[in-house]
């Protein structure tokens, strides 16, 4: 499914346990004990320092007392997620600071990869650009030019205004977070048929909830709402629209919102190591909310295309005003397409989106007040994994402003209490393992029944913490049962 939170709000978050099982994300049992190959030399050319750290020394999200951080490297960190292709750039004064291209499947500089949400920022600025062009209000009812589509009491039961900033900012009531897409050999619906929940359509309908009005509400759906109103007032398909409105005149040669690649270089999809998606990937008719294919290099154009308009530059290729109307906050840190944060409270923004398709985990960040954006494409769910690693270990390299890291206490749980509480859990309610927790030294492994592991680290005598996600989990004795709580979600250890 596509993505359901924005990347700033809450960049590196921990799958908890019920999404592991969902989505076969797996963290690493151990750091490998082998040397990093010395990256520092590229044929004859010596590699900028941040490169250097980025590649051989990725940071985790929580650090523990007294304990030094492992050396991870990209190629170790991908290995233990199931990810066989990741591409990064990063960019600097309007120009490729560098680039790099890691695993069998990642290719070079051409290669596409599905954007997944990162495509709403982009939308965005084609949408907003629409309707400056034809003198239509952000803030103006579109459901008037969708008269002869739609059926308002059907989509807009409460007949409230529905506005493109407010479905763009999430903040219009329109259901439908996420998209899951179509696979090989599926009916692709139309955009009607999407906004109905028919012709082939596998979400429901989207429909406008008046009790949401003004509350941010993650809506790949009205997103998608937004995408018909484009089509039906311009005339054109959506791809047409962006190309003319955002990819041509930023210069983002290799970039379509076209249902299929424009070229045969591509970033395939993986479900981790249960192997390649079907196909090589999901379609997405759902093209502003999911839809872009595009290149490392060719996003972070748009980035710095991003950042020049709004310090007024009319030539970066996107209008100033549609630059501020994109990047002013609506609701809850988030602007149309982009969250937009004061990292630390200390007066320098950030702008950023995180995605997630079908086998595809994307981010990128852009720091306006330092012209500098960095974008990171992967091709597999252990994606969230690698990409929160680079972006840590990016932002403290580059010195951009962040978050803290967590600092974590461990406590030593004795062999016997370990031994307690190692065994095969099941989701309150079912009956299938659901994961299985064994000993490893202090700490416990866990692993899925696809065979994705993980390493929980005590911090209490019933807390534990993954130190790749930074999130938790509780495992307690409860009216004579082993229970596990993650997240609300509660399993209970089978053989007791």
């Amino acid at each position: 499914m596509t993505c359901l939170t924005p990347a700033v709000r809450k960049p590196f978050d921990l799958r908890h346990i019920a999404a592991l099982i969902a989505f076969g994300l797996a963290v690493p049992t151990q750091a490998s004990n082998e040397p990093p190959a010395d990256p520092m030399q590229q044929g004859d050319m010596a590699l900028p320092g941040e490169q250097v750290a980025i590649e051989t020394r990725l940071l985790r999200a929580a650090e523990f007392a007294g304990e030094d951080d492992p050396a991870f490297t990209i190629a170790q960190r991908m290995a233990s997620q199931g990810v066989s292709a990741v591409a990064v750039a990063v960019m600097r004064g309007g120009e490729t600071h560098w680039q790099g291209f890691y695993g069998a499947d990642s290719g070079g500089p051409d290669t596409l990869f599905q954007a997944a949400s990162m495509s709403k920022a982009v939308a965005s600025v084609g949408i907003a650009a629409l309707a400056r062009e034809r003198g239509f209000s952000l803030d103006a009812d579109i459901m008037p030019a969708l008269a002869g589509l739609l059926d308002p009491r059907a989509v807009n039961p409460g007949g409230v205004k529905v506005t493109l900033r407010g479905l763009l900012s999430h903040t219009n009531g329109a259901s439908v977070s996420g998209f899951p897409g179509y696979a090989e050999g599926e009916t692709v619906p139309t955009t009607l048929g999407v906004v109905l929940g028919a012709g082939g359509s596998n979400t429901g309908p989207v429909i406008i909830d008046p009790a949401q009005i003004g509350t941010f509400n993650y809506s790949g759906g009205g997103y998608t709402l937004a995408q018909l109103w484009a089509e039906t007032v311009s005339g054109e398909s959506f791809a047409a629209l962006m190309d003319r409105l955002v990819l041509r005149p930023i210069g983002m040669a290799h970039s379509s919102f076209a249902l299929q690649p424009p070229a045969a270089d591509v970033a395939r999809a993986q479900d981790g190591f249960d192997g390649p998606v079907p196909g090589g990937w999901n379609s997405y008719p759902e093209s502003a909310a999911a839809g872009l294919w595009t290149t490392p290099a060719d996003y972070g154009r748009f980035a710095h295309a991003l950042m020049r308009a709004a310090k007024g530059d009319g030539s970066a290729g996107i209008d100033p005003a549609v630059a501020a109307e994109v990047l002013r906050v609506v609701e809850d840190d988030y602007g149309l397409g982009v969250s937009v944060v004061d990292v630390g409270g200390k007066g320098e923004l950030r702008f950023s989106h995180s995605g997630g398709n079908r086998g595809y985990r994307t981010q990128f960040n852009a720091y306006p007040a330092r012209d500098e954006a960095i974008v990171v494409l992967t091709n597999a769910p252990g994606g969230w994994t690698v990409l929160g690693d680079i972006m840590r270990t990016a932002m403290r390299a580059y010195g951009w402003p962040h978050e803290p890291r967590e600092v974590k206490t461990r406590f030593a749980l004795s062999g016997d209490a370990l031994a307690r509480l190692a065994g095969d859990y099941v989701e309150q309610g079912k009956a299938e393992v659901a994961v299985s927790f064994s000993v490893d030294g202090a700490d416990l492994i866990g692993r899925t029944p696809n065979g994705y592991t993980f390493r929980m680290v005590p911090v209490g005598p019933e807390r534990f913490v993954d130190p790749d996600e930074g999130g938790e989990i509780t495992i307690r004795r409860e009216e004579g049962r082993t229970v596990m709580d993650s997240y609300g979600s509660i399993f209970v250890k089978s053989d007791e």
